[in-house]
């Protein structure tokens, strides 16, 4: 059983706005606490109160800001992107202590009670069911199935992400060999060891509503649409945050849709 801990993960890496947790971040980590009363709750993080007025707010709502570094080298490898960052720490972190793992840029929006009986879980990030992710993850203390995972980075190829910049710049050529190194040493990997262990995986309208793509967004934040089985979800931060940093306070209050309507729920905390 899994234990009632949720974790999240964010390292400020420079002093641009794209770095600091704004409000829209620290609703989505907020949100996690106002529906799950009876869990405890971590944000493993470079920052201080100094850093940013949040994190002062956060620990007034009992989550436990616990001072974690950005890793430099993996099994060796180095890892200097901040996403593959993140992704050494919250495996290393799920094996030690079992857990939930949230990304971010996740809003929470039910109980995670119901999640809790399975060993490990995971989500299929499309209705084709080709793929999981590891924006949301639940797994057992000392999982042989997050183990597994780990040991997928003693060969790491220090792959761009494909939406960072370095990619952009590259040739057809560059391109193709890089997508190569994603396709090897990212979450396409975890279907080749999941038949081994016991993992459920969850339906992607469980975590994965909306789509990345920019329309379904929009309706998520300025319509009000229906997710009948969503416990949360996942909003893509490294795609959409430029429509993030706008959400102010004065914009859920007065707009009634789906994210401001619940949003208008936990925002009186945050003072």
């Amino acid at each position: 059983m899994i234990e009632r801990n949720i974790h999240r993960i964010y390292f400020c890496t420079g002093s641009g706005m794209e770095y600091k947790l704004w409000l829209f971040m620290c609703l989505c980590i907020a949100s996690a606490i106002h529906f799950n009363k009876w869990y405890n709750f971590y944000l493993h993080t470079n920052m201080t109160e100094d850093d940013n007025s949040y994190i002062k707010i956060l620990k007034k709502m009992w989550c436990n800001i616990v001072m974690t570094y950005p890793p430099t080298e993996v099994f060796g490898n180095p890892i200097t992107i901040v996403q593959h960052q993140s992704d050494v720490v919250r495996l290393n972190v799920l094996k030690e202590y079992g857990w939930i793992y949230l990304d971010t840029d996740c809003f929470v929006v039910k109980s995670f009670d119901d999640l809790l009986d399975s060993e490990n879980f995971l989500w299929y990030e499309k209705k084709r069911k080709e793929r999981v992710g590891l924006a949301i993850i639940g797994a057992k203390k000392g999982s042989e199935f997050i183990d597994k995972r780990i040991s997928l980075y003693k060969d790491f190829q220090g792959y761009l992400y494909l939406w960072h910049d370095n990619y952009k710049k590259l040739d057809k050529e560059g391109r193709k060999k890089q997508l190569y190194y994603y396709i090897k040493s990212s979450i396409f990997d975890m279907m080749e060891i999941l038949p081994n262990h016991d993992v459920k995986i969850y339906d992607y309208d469980y975590f994965y509503t909306p789509s990345n793509r920019f329309l379904d967004v929009n309706d998520f934040f300025f319509k009000t649409p229906e997710y009948k089985n969503a416990y949360c979800h996942h909003l893509w931060g490294s795609v959409h945050n430029k429509l993030f940093n706008k959400i102010t306070t004065e914009q859920i209050n007065k707009k009634n849709s789906y994210f401001n309507n619940i949003a208008r729920e936990i925002l009186w905390q945050l003072k």
